[in-house]
Order: C-alpha cells, then sequence, then structure tokens
C-alpha cells in the first residue's frame, strides 16, 4: 500500500505520525504528569532538608546530654542552698556561731516578718554587732557566705565605736563659736598677729594635732559597731518538710506539731486484783483512804489505840481520756450505793 503512494504523499503521512505522536507526548505526559512530578520533586527537598537537620541533630545529641548533665548538676547545687527549712529559728544559731568563732560581740537582734514573694520566701533580720575592725568584717562575709540557706546583707552602717558623742561635741562646740563669732575673729587676728612677730618660736611650737574622730580611728584596729539589714531566701516546701511529710518520724523540732498517737487500749483488770491499780507499782492505798483524805499511816493523834475496821475496796474501772488514752481510776456505782446503804 505505502508502494503506491508517491514520495509528497509518503512525507506528508511521515509528518501526520510525528504530530500525532507528539500531540501524545504533550497532552498525555507533559501536561498531566509534569504538574505532579513538580509537586514530587519539592516534597523530595522538603524531606531532604529535614533528614539533614535531624542528622545535625543526632550528631550534637551527645553535647546535648553532656550540657543537660551539666545543667542538672548547677540546678541541684543552686536548689540546696534554697531547701532547707530555716523558719524554725536556725539562723541565729548560725549569726551566734559567726559571733563567736570571730570575737564579735552581738548587742541586737530584731527579726523581722516573713516575705511572701510567690515562688520563694524572704526572712529579713536586722543585726548589731561591735567589735574590731577586721573581725567584723570577716563576721559580715560569713554571715552572707556560711548560713544554711542564700543570704545576702542589703544593707550596711558601720561607725567607729563613740563616734555618737563625738559628734554632739562637735555640733555643740559649733554653735558656741557661731554665737562668739566676733570674738573668734578678733582672737584669730591676735594669734596672726603674735606669729608674724615670732615666726621662728611659731615653727618650733608647731605639733601636728589630731581631731577626736582621727584619734579614734588612729588604731590599726579600731572598735566600731555595724548595723546589718540581711535577708535569708527560702522556698516554700523544703524537701526536708517534704519528707517530713511522707516519712512522719516523731517531733524532729520541739515547736512543731504532734505527731498522732495511736490509741492504746487499756488491758482490763485481772480477777482478785481490784485492791491494786493495775497501771502503778507503787503503794496507793486503798479507795476508802484516798477519798477520806487520810494517807496509808495514821497520825499518832486520830485514836492511835483504837482498831479501826476498812471498808472494802471497790472495784477499779479503768476508762479512756484524752487523745494518750491515760487510765483513769472511777469508784463503782453499785458498790457505793452499798456503802451508802450501810
Amino acid at each position: 500500500m505505502l508502494e503506491k503512494l508517491s514520495i509528497r504523499e509518503r512525507n506528508l503521512l511521515a509528518v501526520l505520525l510525528v504530530a500525532i505522536l507528539l500531540g501524545i507526548v504533550y497532552f498525555g505526559l507533559i501536561k498531566h504528569l509534569y504538574p505532579q512530578y513538580h509537586q514530587v520533586t519539592e516534597e523530595l527537598s522538603i524531606k531532604r532538608q529535614r533528614l539533614i537537620e535531624i542528622s545535625e541533630r543526632v550528631n550534637l545529641l551527645s553535647n546535648l546530654q553532656s550540657k543537660n548533665k551539666e545543667l542538672k548538676n548547677k540546678l541541684q547545687t543552686l536548689t540546696e542552698s534554697f531547701n532547707k527549712e530555716v523558719r524554725n529559728g536556725v539562723n541565729y544559731y548560725w549569726v551566734g556561731k559567726h559571733a563567736v568563732d570571730n570575737n564579735v560581740i552581738i548587742s541586737e537582734i530584731i527579726p523581722q516578718s516573713v516575705i511572701d514573694k510567690g515562688q520563694y520566701l524572704e526572712i529579713p533580720l536586722k543585726i548589731t554587732v561591735r567589735g574590731q575592725y577586721p573581725n567584723v568584717l570577716k563576721f559580715i562575709e560569713q554571715v552572707e557566705k556560711e548560713m544554711p540557706n542564700t543570704s545576702e546583707v542589703r544593707a550596711l552602717d558601720l561607725h567607729p565605736v563613740g563616734w555618737e558623742a563625738l559628734a554632739a561635741a562637735d555640733n555643740k562646740e559649733t554653735a558656741e563659736k557661731s554665737e562668739d563669732n566676733l570674738a573668734g575673729q578678733v582672737s584669730q587676728v591676735n594669734s596672726l598677729l603674735k606669729k608674724a612677730a615670732n615666726p621662728e618660736k611659731q615653727q618650733q611650737n608647731q605639733s601636728p594635732q589630731m581631731s577626736p574622730l582621727e584619734k579614734l580611728i588612729s588604731d590599726k584596729n579600731p572598735d566600731v559597731t555595724a548595723k546589718i539589714d540581711m535577708v535569708t531566701y527560702a522556698v516554700k516546701s523544703p524537701e526536708v518538710i517534704e519528707i517530713a511529710k511522707e516519712k512522719p518520724l516523731g517531733r524532729w523540732d520541739a515547736f512543731s506539731p504532734t505527731v498522732d498517737v495511736p490509741v492504746v487500749e487499756p488491758t482490763p483488770p485481772q480477777e482478785g486484783e481490784t485492791g491494786e491499780f493495775p497501771y502503778d507499782e507503787g503503794d496507793l492505798g486503798s479507795l476508802g483512804e484516798v477519798s477520806g483524805g487520810n494517807s496509808g499511816t495514821p497520825d499518832e493523834g486520830d485514836n492511835a489505840g483504837e482498831e479501826t475496821e476498812k471498808p472494802p475496796v471497790p472495784e477499779v474501772i479503768t476508762t479512756e481520756t484524752g487523745d494518750y488514752s491515760f487510765p483513769v481510776r472511777e469508784n463503782n456505782p453499785v458498790e457505793e450505793e452499798g456503802s451508802d446503804e450501810k
């Protein structure tokens, strides 16, 4: 059949076949499959980027673990300085201990009310101490650094001992000079004239004079008074209290609430043991002697020669009272009625 076609018809047929193939490729493959291909390539690039990030994180995992361990250790050391119970007055012990170690006298301690800051507590304290200057400095350093919980000095007022009296005397002297200002000026002019008349004698008599305040601090270790305003930090629920709640072992502090004591049921008296109290080893005598106000041994003046017949001993009844179940001895009401009839 193709042999009957001319060359021109064959060429047209070839062109037509090529056009049909191109149309199939374009409309069947490129137009419908290319968008999907493009979308797949974008997703592949995104996943490839994520894979690179994950591989970098895996490579840094060892470094992150080491840093995490360091941070945990640091957090533990920091919480230890806030996690001790200091509301029971232990701060006073440490302040006194540091004062004794540094030979410092504590003249005043003023406790302040606890301040609630939400996540933690502030326990302020005012202290007044006296001692030699180096000892006071060492005491302040230990109070700020060697306390059970983290503490800091917020205010410090340091003066040499006796400066108040010198300041009052200075003020008094200033007032007197202001009243006699004119006389002072005249005397100052006369003294200047005398110095000008005898300069050699004045140079011989000159000697360095020190003010009273300079005399106070001229010593290498002067006595000073320090007023310290310090504050101690603590968490609301320290670890000690949490452990005590989980495992109550008794009264660890004299000022803490008492631990609930289980009720102990008393042992009833056995037969034939009504004359003695089962919970007391001493000789209590009979209840008749107790109710009559007489002791076991009669006095010499109370019918010593007459023999008195003792009333029958009533039965002892034990009852529970209070939180600690102390036994209490009571009279048997049945036997009391019988004794009244007699």
